[in-house]
């Protein structure tokens, strides 16, 4: 969770590497001023479509950086959102757009971000380094799952624990579980996330999503403009 000042209103957000834009609550963005642009349009969420309306701000900042004349999306979170959003009454969801043109490292254990220049030289990062694709505004890996099936996982902050995945991978490529159940194991170079619970849900593919509950053990480096990041495990791993 992080505090986020839009036109000048502080408001509380997640950091949500699975939104591939910034999301304001209809509420907070009209308390901001966040002036509606005209016409309609649907979002794409993990739970189906909803509507959404495309704002201008005149700035976004958190920390020292702040971003300029920055278009975002809000939506009505008092709508069921598994995310918990109305019930913790967020204001909403900072993704891709604050990635995108930075350096961002995330240290999970100490809770702080740093944001840095994406010229910035990351030849002395320590941390496994990993090609990312971010096509699609979320960054998503290549990992092994059960030990014998190529998988890509997006990884997803905004999601607390349960690792979702796509139909095709029981149907056409073997995963043999039920809709719901636990996986053996999901690999990637050395590290290992085993016997964890895992459900169904629409994606296409090989696609699997995967939550908070992995991404915590590890600080991360995040430099989408070079289309990499880099993961160091943190003392969750205890």
């Amino acid at each position: 969770l992080i505090d986020v000042t839009v036109n000048g209103v502080k408001g509380r957000f997640i950091l949500d590497t699975g939104a591939d834009g910034i999301i304001l609550d209809d509420r907070f963005a009209d308390k901001a001023n966040a002036a509606p642009l005209k016409g309609g349009s649907q979002g794409y969420t993990i739970y189906g479509e909803v509507p959404i309306r495309v704002r201008r701000t005149s700035s976004i900042s958190l920390g020292g950086a702040t971003l300029h004349d920055a278009l975002v999306y809000s939506e009505d979170f008092r709508r069921e959102d598994a995310r918990g959003l109305d019930r913790e009454a967020y204001d909403g969801l900072i993704g891709f757009d604050l990635f995108a043109a930075a350096i961002v490292k995330l240290d999970v254990y100490a809770s702080q971000i740093t944001i840095l220049d994406p010229l910035d030289d990351l030849s002395s990062e320590k941390g496994l380094p990993i090609l990312v694709d971010v096509s699609d505004g979320i960054p998503t890996i290549p990992m092994v799952l059960n030990k014998t099936i190529d998988v890509n996982a997006m990884l997803d902050t905004g999601n607390p624990g349960i690792i979702f995945f796509g139909p095709d991978l029981r149907k056409k490529r073997g995963l043999k579980i039920p809709e719901c159940g636990v996986l053996s194991s999901l690999t990637i170079g050395p590290i290992t996330y085993a016997n964890e619970q895992a459900c169904e849900l629409g994606f296409a593919a090989n696609y699997m999503l995967l939550g908070f509950d992995f991404l915590k053990h590890f600080n991360f480096v995040f430099d989408y403009p070079h289309g990499r990041m880099f993961m160091t495990p943190n003392k969750n791993q205890t």
